[in-house]
């Protein structure tokens, strides 16, 4: 079993596009808010779009079973570890908000017992802990029904979400999203790069942008609220326009990045890159898609299988930590 984690609210949307993926060939579970189950005869991909964090072969110990914490239970946690003598890295999390009541001070008292048993019965593998992911990961998420626990090579999704940090002097929070894009594409804007950011107003994006040195043309009829200039900042060219129909000069094109934070439905932001592609206006983008109540995938997939179609065009679809009911598509042109 295989135990996803997503935004609370979105777990039908994950079980969706699990079997839109994997057909009848996994069973999917819900037993807890924010996470599914998952049972398949097939690997699974490396990352869903709803998914926030993958614990792999999963196990489960009931609640009334943890008190207290046993060494035959820290053996089961740490199967493969002490099977092959192997660093490890221990990261521990309620289920959901954890707001739930006490889940958040208890899972971490359950992972100092863990670590506290495991130096005492298994010293060897005690010895092998280590601060960084290098190795194995041992997961442990505690739930009102009890702990799951995962041991195994971090993936793609293991780990924590990435929560970043407030900035007094963004315009907006929208500015969150772009910094956590930035990071999963693991390469940052550089001074003196160009961008264009669609529906600017009032400036989260562009601000996340220029505070980096960028040269940014800003689009949006409403007013921008960006703070004063400082040394090093880059520089801002407010066009009031309609970001979704805005056709850029030809001397402006192609830019470094395209971002895009507009409350627009999929097919919008399919027709928008559509036209930004297919002219290659841009070699990096960033877009938020607002998704609908009901079926979320449904209405993402054609924006998705015209992306996999373009053979010279990198992308990942994700569900941020900061997104809300959105999903942020992040890439590049080869």
């Amino acid at each position: 079993m295989d135990l996803l984690v997503c935004r609370p609210g979105f777990e039908d949307a994950l079980r969706d596009e699990i079997a839109q993926r994997l057909g009848g060939k996994a069973v999917c579970l819900c037993p807890v808010p924010g996470m599914v189950e998952v049972r398949a005869s097939v690997p699974l991909p490396p990352e869903f779009i709803f998914e926030r964090r993958r614990m792999p072969d999963a196990g489960f110990i009931p609640d009334q079973l943890l008190k207290p914490v046993t060494a035959e239970q820290v053996r089961q946690m740490l199967g493969p570890a002490l099977q092959g003598n192997l660093p490890w890295s221990i990261c521990s999390f309620p289920a959901g908000s954890g707001t739930v009541g006490n889940l958040g001070p208890r899972v971490k008292g359950i992972e100092k017992a863990v670590l506290r048993v495991a130096r005492e019965h298994f010293p060897e593998t005690g010895r092998q802990m280590t601060d960084t992911q290098a190795g194995l990961l041992l997961q442990l998420c505690l739930t009102p029904r009890g702990l799951y626990h995962s041991c195994a090579a971090p993936c793609l999704q293991a780990g924590s979400p990435l929560r970043m940090h407030q900035d007094s002097r963004a315009p907006s929070r929208s500015y969150l999203k772009l910094e956590e894009a930035f990071q999963l594409m693991n390469r940052q804007p550089r001074k003196n790069e160009t961008a264009v950011d669609l529906g600017a107003a009032p400036g989260g994006w562009t601000y996340a942008l220029i505070r980096r040195g960028c040269h940014v043309t800003a689009v949006d009829h409403g007013p921008m609220k960006l703070p004063p200039h400082e040394p090093g900042w880059g520089r801002v060219r407010h066009i009031r326009a309609n970001g979704i129909t805005f056709e850029p000069p030809r001397d402006l094109c192609p830019v470094d990045w395209l971002v895009s934070d507009m409350l627009v439905a999929p097919g919008v932001v399919l027709g928008l890159l559509r036209r930004w592609i297919g002219a290659r206006r841009m070699r990096f983008f960033v877009c938020n898609i607002k998704i609908p109540q009901q079926n979320p995938c449904a209405a993402v997939k054609p924006l998705e299988d015209f992306l996999s179609a373009q053979r010279k065009v990198e992308f990942r679809l994700k569900q941020l930590y900061h997104d809300r009911r959105e999903i942020t598509i992040m890439g590049q042109l080869k």
